[in-house]
């Protein structure tokens, strides 16, 4: 009878060790985590900001040129209406309205809210260019294809931004489809038709 009390105390304590040394491995597990996750998230961030401080430092640079060199009569139509295309294609569902919206800034209220319900009517994969090619209609000689970059980067879309210099700089507007066709790997293919 004593012979198994003391196993019985033996396990007990042998079984308080076990859990003591399992709660000790998941708390030094949790730290090494804790670590890890807080050294990514650093590192995603100073990534962040560098790439944003880059595109900064390159849209100033590249922007006084491009304004003041690019018009309408200046800038190959084609090309113009190709960038309309391309930049339409690659926004996403939505993102047409506050580009939209920031592109007419300079249009009274209700013509802008006249013509996104119009746009509305449209099917959904055409929206986005109808609304691009309404906004280049109704500037009319006031139309500046540089503001396309700008709109964008006021809707945050600075990658798009950037390409849309590039394109105006007549340095990359040949890669775009490439640069479109990489950003949408993970999203749905969009129907087209003779008009897109």
């Amino acid at each position: 009878m004593v012979l198994d009390e003391e196993v019985e105390k033996s396990l007990q304590e042998a079984q308080k060790r076990d859990e003591e040394r399992t709660q000790e491995f998941e708390e030094e597990f949790r730290k090494q985590m804790e670590e890890k996750v807080r050294d990514l998230t650093e590192r995603a961030t100073r990534a962040m900001e560098s790439r944003m401080v880059d595109f900064e430092n390159r849209y100033h640079s590249h922007t006084k040129d491009v304004r003041d060199s690019i018009t309408t009569k200046q800038t190959d139509i084609l090309r113009i209406n190709k960038m309309i295309r391309d930049v339409s294609r690659a926004l996403g569902p939505g993102e047409w309205k506050p580009l939209f919206t920031a592109l007419m800034s300079s249009f009274p209220q209700d013509i802008v809210n006249a013509e996104m319900e119009k746009i509305e009517q449209e099917r959904p994969f055409m929206q986005a260019y109808k609304a691009l090619s309404k906004w280049k209609e109704l500037k009319g000689q006031d139309f500046k294809a540089y503001e396309l970059s700008e709109g964008l980067r006021a809707c945050d879309n600075y990658e798009l931004a950037g390409i849309v210099l590039d394109i105006l700089d007549s340095k990359y507007h040949c890669l775009f489809y490439s640069f479109w066709h990489f950003s949408h790997t993970s999203r749905q293919a969009r129907p087209t038709d003779g008009n897109y």
